[in-house]
């Protein structure tokens, strides 16, 4: 809903109805004066009511090419997700990404979320995992927030208690270590709240600003100075604080434990705090080589793209059964003279053209569990689902996505499927 305001009468009848909550409320008026007493404007239009209509007369309908811009969009953004999931599988060591994607990945349904400032907001935006068949990433149905302190990172715990309180349902934190410090006595409302919403504090501890590391200033100065001014390491005792509180306290170190302590602190019901132990220097080492990923292959399916739509659709599959004679027993059994398989044909369209793909399914006897019948059978449902659902372009950066993309579509996906047929 979009609420444009066109006079001041209309912006205070507004604010006084309880039914309206628009999305947008838009002020159009001459001049760049302020108007906006009830604090709901999102956006200011300078010109008169005659210039907005002029405007909007002259503007087309939306086009095939806007079409064609978001699916262009929303293929990049699927391709730059899936390679985040790939490469934070491949990382040797616990790490901030790590605790964005598990969080919002494990986040129990109806539970909302409080992000800290400084890292783990920045690390919420770019790795939380995707919710729902959407694509929105931290999808509507979790209520997230967020606040700027005076400076920066203070205030944050106490604000994470109250908007736990405000919202009525359990609500996790993720906080750096410093700012958790800044506001440490924040805890005093937590240990005499015991009948609010929990509130689960996740608290990432690097030993100091991590966030300096990613600027100039970081290759700017000896690590001697950067340290103490920029970096500003701790060494801080949160268990010690946490137990003169009176609060459930786990201290994680690796991957294998992030979700068992999580999955932990939540089944508590109660305030309770999470340790999260990462790494300052090779923070910025393992941000960058994600980035680089995703970068390359954003890189490499906008390249194909501007050839090719995002979406490939499958106009047919079909195959062909064969039986070829053995000029020597097969080494698997001692029984059969005749190799009996399929030669698969998969057409897709490009654009203007048809590209056509063979493959062999062939069961090997005494290897093979199943059948050439059998085979056939899932090579039908297979192809139904082809049939419905174009293949991604994306799908040629391989990495799992080909195997993604049929789990995607199948029932049960390429687990459940014949080896031979895989």
């Amino acid at each position: 809903m979009l609420c444009v305001f066109v006079c001041s009468c209309a912006q205070e009848w507004c604010a006084g109805r309880s039914d309206v909550s628009p999305a947008l409320w838009v002020y159009v008026g001459p001049g760049a004066a302020r108007h906006d007493a009830a604090h709901l404007v999102t956006a200011h239009l300078p010109m008169t009511c005659s210039a907005l209509l002029a405007h909007l007369r002259t503007q087309p309908p939306t086009s095939p090419s806007q079409s064609q811009y978001t699916q262009l969009l929303t293929a990049l953004s699927k391709t730059a997700h899936e390679e985040i999931t790939s490469a934070l599988s491949t990382l040797p060591t616990l790490t901030e990404p790590h605790v964005a994607r598990h969080v919002t990945d494990l986040l129990p349904r109806g539970h909302a979320m409080y992000l800290g400032n400084s890292m783990p907001i920045r690390d919420a935006d770019m790795y939380a995992q995707v919710r729902g068949g959407s694509g929105d990433v931290l999808s509507s149905a979790v209520r997230t927030g967020a606040n700027r302190g005076a400076s920066g990172i203070d205030g944050v715990l106490s604000t994470a208690a109250g908007f736990a309180e405000g919202v009525g349902r359990p609500t996790t934190l993720v906080i750096g270590d410093l700012s958790f410090q800044h506001d440490v006595n924040g805890l005093s409302l937590l240990r005499a709240g015991e009948t609010r919403p929990p509130l689960t504090v996740v608290l990432i501890n690097n030993n100091g600003g991590g966030i300096f590391s990613f600027l100039p200033i970081a290759g700017a100065v000896a690590t001697d100075q950067f340290e103490p001014l920029w970096g500003t390491p701790q060494h801080t005792d949160f268990e010690g604080i946490c137990r003169s509180y009176g609060l459930p306290y786990q201290r994680v170190s690796d991957l294998g434990q992030l979700q068992r302590a999580l999955e932990s602190a939540w089944g508590l019901n109660r305030h309770s705090v999470v340790e999260v132990v990462t790494q300052r220097n090779t923070n910025v080492h393992w941000h960058r080589y994600i980035q680089g990923r995703v970068s390359e292959s954003v890189s490499q399916l906008h390249r194909w793209v501007q050839v090719a739509p995002p979406q490939l659709p499958v106009l047919s599959v079909s195959w062909v059964p064969y039986a070829l004679p053995l000029t020597r027993p097969l080494t698997s059994t001692a029984n059969g003279t005749t190799r009996h398989g399929l030669v698969v044909r998969v057409r897709v369209q490009c654009g203007g053209s048809v590209y056509e793909g063979v493959g062999e399914v062939a069961p090997l006897p005494g290897l093979h569990t199943e059948s050439v019948g059998d085979c056939v059978a899932q090579l039908c449902m297979v192809r139904d689902a082809l049939l419905r659902h174009p293949v991604p372009l994306s799908v040629g950066l391989l990495g799992g996505r080909m195997e993604a993309y049929l789990s995607h579509v199948t029932c049960g996906g390429v687990d459940v499927m014949y080896p031979s047929v895989r």
